[in-house]
């Protein structure tokens, strides 16, 4: 597993992946959603998200996609994906897109390419 700004988090090896967006470790932030089934999820400690760059975070979080499709993990939200439209989740969600995820029926899940 990697460390600092760019490690998976959660308590299992399950498949599943959890992103959304950040809300101050609120009930909607997508880390307590992770939390919850045990999902992988990135997180990074406040004081080195703070201190990297906005081309470091981007870099950041894709390889933590590229690292979720690498796994042909299951990504989840609490948010309907086909509705977000920009910031840094919007990157995430086209990056699955291009890797060959589809979106579930209700649109809080993507799924992995058949292989």
């Amino acid at each position: 597993m990697l460390t600092g700004a760019q490690a998976p988090s959660g308590g299992s090896s399950e498949g599943i992946a959890v992103i959304g967006r950040y809300a101050d470790h609120g009930p909607t932030c997508y880390t307590t959603l992770a939390k919850s089934p045990g999902a992988h999820f990135f997180e990074t400690a406040e004081e080195i998200w703070r201190s990297m760059t906005p081309a470091a975070r981007k870099a950041a979080n894709m390889e933590f996609i590229q690292q979720v499709a690498a796994a042909t993990w299951t990504v989840r939200s609490n948010l309907d994906l086909r509705t977000i439209s920009s910031g840094a989740l919007y990157d995430e969600i086209r990056e699955l897109l291009r890797l060959g995820y589809t979106f579930s029926k209700d649109g809080k899940s993507m799924l992995p390419p058949k292989r």
